[in-house]
């Protein structure tokens, strides 16, 4: 059973890694790349990047980790204390 999920997952990543391979363009020549001096700031929209759905997706995940670390740590205070 673990052998064909393995299997599975291996051929699902090496068909993607065939077909990124065969559709990058291997004939752009000049390996130039200029990084701007002075990165505008004002031009980037904020608001997308921290728009309502975002920060609650982010909020409910620091939630939910959060009580995982509570739970664990209060069970480990209850075999501490049990012992």
């Amino acid at each position: 059973m673990i052998t064909g999920i393995v299997a599975f997952f291996i051929l699902t990543i090496a068909a993607m890694l065939l077909y990124v391979l065969s559709t990058v363009n291997w004939s752009t020549g000049g390996s130039e790349f200029k990084i701007p001096v002075e990165l505008d700031l004002k031009a980037v929209h904020w608001s997308n990047y921290f728009s309502g759905p975002v920060v609650k997706g982010f909020l409910f995940f620091d939630l939910v980790m959060g009580l995982f670390l509570l739970d664990n740590y209060l069970r480990r205070k209850i075999v501490a204390k049990g012992q």
